[in-house]
C-alpha cells in the first residue's frame, strides 16, 4: 500500500515497489524530479528523484505501480504530491541544447550538469547536445550557430545572468538573419552567482519555490520536462523580458564606426550611479569574494558618489505621448501606480542610485523592484496596460531629502553625502527585507519616500554633458559595464514580446498554487 506519514513536521511519502522483495521507497515529495509512466506498460511507473546535498546531488529512480500513486490523488490523502506529476511518456520531440559556463558563480555547472543533468535527461528519454562555454562571449558565439533556423529550438543554460546575456545577444545582435517561423524557448538552471531572472520567475518567498529543496534549481528544466506532447503551446512557456539598449553617442558618423549607436539587449537591468559603480569595483574583488558578499563590499566604497545627469521617462513605446500607455509613479499613501503628469516625467540629478529593472529582484533575496514580482497584485503582468511592455525604475536622488539640500546649500556637499548615506543603507536593507524599502519616508517628510518608484515603457539617460568624471558615465547593461563619451546617451525601451516572441522561457508549471 502507498500512504503519506508526517515525520518531524513534514509530509513523507512511502511508495510501494513493483519488484518483488524490493523495500517501499520512503521519500519527501520536493525531491523527485518527476514519473515516468510506460508507454508498453500503461500501469508501470518510474518515480525519478534527486538524493545527497548541494552540490554534490545524484538521481536515482525507483520503480513502482500508476495505481500505487494514484492511491495518493486523493486530495483528502495529500493536496500537494499529485499536483504536478506529470503522468505520460515525457520525452519532448524537441532536442534540448545545453550551454554550460564552468567558471560562473561557485563553478559547479560541469559537476551538476555530469551528475544530475545527463541522467535526468536520459531517463526522460530527451536528445540533447551539451556544449561548455570557454571564455567570454563564448554563449554569444554558439547562439550564432541557431540564427536563422526554422522551427522551434530549445537552449538549457547552465549559467548565471551573464551567460544569459550573452546568449541572448548573440541570437539578436544579427536580427535580420532570424527566419519569421525561429523560437528559441530558454530553460534556466541558477549556477551563477545572483541568478536574478531565475528567482524572479521563481520567488523563493512562495510556497511553491522553496529554495532549500533538492530540486530547487531544477524548477524551470522541470517545466520543460512535464510538457506533454502535443502541447507545444503551454501556458508556462512566456515570453522573455527584454530591453533595448541603444548607446547614443554626441555625434555619430558615418565615416567612423565607432561613432555610430550600439544596441545591447537586457534581460535584468540597466543602471547607472551607484550600482554600476559597484559593479565596476566588485568585478576586481571577485578571487577575494567569489559569492555576493563582494557587491556589498563594493558599494561601501562608492555609496558616497553622486551621479549627475537627466532621466527622461518615456511611454507609449518610446515617445511620450497622451496616447497610449502612460509613466506611472508609485504612490506611498495609497500604495498604487498614478499617472504621472507628462511634464513631470524629465528629473534632475543628482542620483545616488538609478536603475531600471525587468525582474523584481538582483539576487534571491535581494528584491529590488517588489512590483514588477508575479506575486505582486501591482505586476505588470496583472496590470491593465499588460499589453504593453514596460519597465520599472528605482530611485534616490539626495536633494529630494530636505536636510540633504540644505547642507548642499550651505557649501557642505561633502558632509551632506557622508549623512545621506544611512539612508542608502536603510533602503538596501529594505531591498535585503522583501522589498520594503518603498514605504521608508524621508525624515519629517511624511508621504514622500527616500526611494521614487516608476513604471515606463523605456527611459532616456543623459550623463553631465562638461562632466570629465568617468563614474558619472557608467552604465551597466546586465553586469556588462559601458562608458558613454562626453555629449552621450543610453536609450532603453522595454520590448518583451507576445505569444509569438522569437525569445520564450519555461517558467512554472504551479505558478498560480
Amino acid at each position: 500500500m502507498t500512504t503519506i506519514e508526517s515525520k518531524d513536521s513534514e509530509e513523507t511519502i512511502i511508495i510501494k515497489s513493483s519488484v518483488q522483495d524490493e523495500p517501499a521507497l520512503e521519500i519527501v515529495p520536493s525531491d523527485i524530479a518527476f514519473v515516468k509512466i510506460d508507454s508498453a506498460s500503461p500501469d508501470s511507473a518510474t518515480v525519478v528523484y534527486l538524493t545527497g546535498e548541494h552540490p554534490d546531488l545524484s538521481v536515482k529512480s525507483f520503480k513502482t505501480s500508476k495505481q500505487s500513486l494514484l492511491q495518493l490523488a486523493n486530495p483528502t490523502v495529500s493536496s500537494k504530491f499529485i499536483a504536478n506529476l506529470p503522468f505520460s511518456d515525457i520525452g519532448s520531440p524537441s532536442e534540448l541544447h545545453l550551454i554550460i559556463n564552468p567558471v560562473s558563480g561557485a563553478k559547479h555547472a560541469s559537476t551538476f550538469y555530469s551528475q544530475v543533468i545527463k541522467p535526468l535527461l536520459e531517463l526522460a528519454n530527451i536528445k540533447y547536445t551539451a556544449q561548455e562555454t570557454k571564455q567570454k562571449d563564448d554563449a554569444a558565439v554558439i547562439a550564432s550557430s541557431f540564427r536563422g533556423l526554422v522551427g522551434e529550438r530549445t537552449i538549457a543554460i547552465l549559467g548565471g545572468d551573464g551567460t544569459t546575456h550573452e546568449l541572448v545577444n548573440g541570437l539578436l545582435s544579427h536580427k535580420e538573419s532570424l527566419g519569421v517561423k525561429s523560437k528559441y524557448n530558454l530553460v534556466l538552471l541558477p549556477f551563477g552567482t545572483a541568478n536574478a531572472y531565475y528567482y524572479h520567475l521563481f520567488p523563493p518567498e512562495s510556497l511553491s519555490f522553496p529554495s532549500t529543496t533538492r530540486t530547487s534549481s531544477l524548477y524551470s528544466l522541470l517545466s520543460f520536462l512535464s510538457l506533454t506532447p502535443g502541447r507545444s503551446g503551454d501556458v508556462r512557456l512566456r515570453p522573455l523580458s527584454l530591453a533595448s539598449n541603444v548607446l547614443l553617442p554626441s555625434s555619430p558618423t558615418s565615416s567612423d564606426p565607432r561613432s555610430q549607436p550600439e544596441t545591447i539587449f537586457t534581460t535584468v537591468v540597466t543602471s547607472t550611479a551607484l550600482h554600476s559603480a559597484l559593479l565596476a569595483d566588485a568585478e576586481s574583488l571577485r578571487d577575494q569574494y567569489p559569492g555576493v558578499e563582494r557587491f556589498k563590499v563594493a558599494a561601501a566604497q562608492n555609496v558616497t558618489k553622486w551621479t549627475e545627469g537627466k532621466l527622461r521617462l518615456l511611454s507609449s513605446g518610446g515617445a511620450t505621448s497622451s496616447n497610449g500607455p502612460y509613466v506611472e509613479k508609485y504612490d506611498l499613501r495609497t500604495k498604487r501606480f498614478i499617472p504621472v503628469r507628462e511634464d513631470e516625467t524629465t528629473l534632475e540629478g543628482p542620483f545616488s542610485y538609478l536603475v531600471s529593472s525587468l525582474v523584481s529582484r538582483f539576487e534571491s533575496n535581494f528584491v529590488v523592484a517588489p512590483h514588477r514580482s508575479p506575486l505582486s497584485p501591482l505586476s505588470p503582468t496583472l496590470s491593465t496596460a499588460s499589453s504593453y511592455s514596460t519597465i520599472d525604475l528605482v530611485i534616490i536622488r539626495p536633494l529630494r531629502d530636505l536636510a540633504t539640500a540644505q547642507l548642499v546649500k550651505d557649501g557642505k556637499q561633502p558632509e551632506a553625502a557622508d549623512k545621506f548615506v544611512a539612508k542608502v543603507w536603510e533602503v538596501t536593507a529594505g531591498m535585503y527585507g522583501g522589498g520594503t524599502h518603498l514605504d521608508v519616508e524621508l525624515k519629517g517628510q511624511e508621504g514622500v519616500g527616500i526611494v521614487e518608484y516608476y513604471r515606463a515603457t523605456g527611459f532616456e539617460w543623459e550623463p553631465l554633458p562638461n562632466d570629465s568624471n568617468k563614474h558619472n558615465h557608467l552604465v551597466c547593461l546586465d553586469g556588462d559595464l559601458k562608458t558613454l563619451e562626453l555629449g552621450g546617451k543610453l536609450r532603453t525601451v522595454a520590448i518583451s514580446g507576445n505569444d509569438d516572441a522569437e525569445l520564450r522561457i519555461w517558467d512554472s508549471f504551479s505558478f498560480n498554487q
